[in-house]
């Protein structure tokens, strides 16, 4: 199976591994899948964050590039409770 070299960044936590994924579309939608549990499973703190991926064939050439920018803004007075 080939080898794709995953980085991916929250909040400027660059993470780099190997993995193996039988082609690019799988190995990109599973990218994506793994941006929107990274929203889910890191809610931002701060008024905002950064998640993003690249996959890169066994040749380093980028075969697919995402990235999520999570921006809140509470109103003046708005309550933090739910």
């Amino acid at each position: 199976m080939p080898k794709f070299r995953v980085t991916t960044i929250i909040d400027g936590d660059v993470t780099k591994e190997t993995i193996e994924f039988p082609n690019e579309k799988v190995a990109a939608d599973d990218i994506q899948v793994w941006l929107s549990d990274a929203v889910r499973d890191n809610m931002p703190v701060d008024p905002g964050s950064v998640f993003a991926a690249k996959v890169e064939n066994d040749k380093g050439a980028e075969v697919y590039r995402a990235s999520l920018e999570f921006r809140a803004r509470r109103s003046a007075g708005a309550s933090s409770r739910r």
